[in-house]
């Protein structure tokens, strides 16, 4: 179960390592599993998908098992997924999952004593762009702005889009 748990991690998909194991599924059943029983099991559409090619490109038609000596690739070395599926694979979430999630809190030091001595236009261009750096800066980081609050930005990094 330890290679099947790092080829499921490597494929992005380690929150069913646990089913798997409840189901006694181990690299000889692997081969063998078809997309109606990884609906059974409560796998979404995308996630069978993607197990059942990476189950294929390990030789899972039955012939060859994931762990023989054919010129297949073995569990621990899963083929590599394109750049952009693998990057948005950590972004996907599943229903009961847990992530560490990270929340920030930034907002313009001093802005009440700044904004006392400018006019509205002015100050609504000050507050304006300064949120607007502070967004940019947490979307280049792959974060997301959950709410403005006042002269600051409330964001959380790691969790789904």
């Amino acid at each position: 179960m330890d290679d099947l748990g790092k080829w499921l991690k490597k494929l992005g998909l380690w929150d069913y390592a646990g089913v798997f194991a409840e189901h006694a599924i181990d690299e000889e059943v692997l081969p063998d599993l078809t997309d109606s029983e990884l609906k059974e099991l409560g796998i979404p559409l995308g996630h069978r998908k993607k197990l059942l090619k990476a189950i294929a490109a390990l030789g899972g038609d039955g012939a060859d098992g994931p762990t023989s000596t054919a010129s297949t690739p073995s569990l621990t070395s899963p083929p590599p997924a394109p750049g952009a599926e693998a990057s948005l694979a950590a972004w996907k979430r599943m229903p009961g999952e847990r992530r560490p999630v990270t929340m920030l809190f930034a907002d313009i030091t001093g802005s009440t004593a700044l904004t006392e001595k400018l006019d509205s236009e002015d100050t609504h261009d000050l507050l304006y762009g300064a949120t607007r750096l502070m967004c940019q800066a947490v979307e280049s980081k792959r974060g997301t702005v959950c709410r403005f609050m006042g002269d600051g930005v409330m964001a959380m990094f790691g969790a789904p889009l």
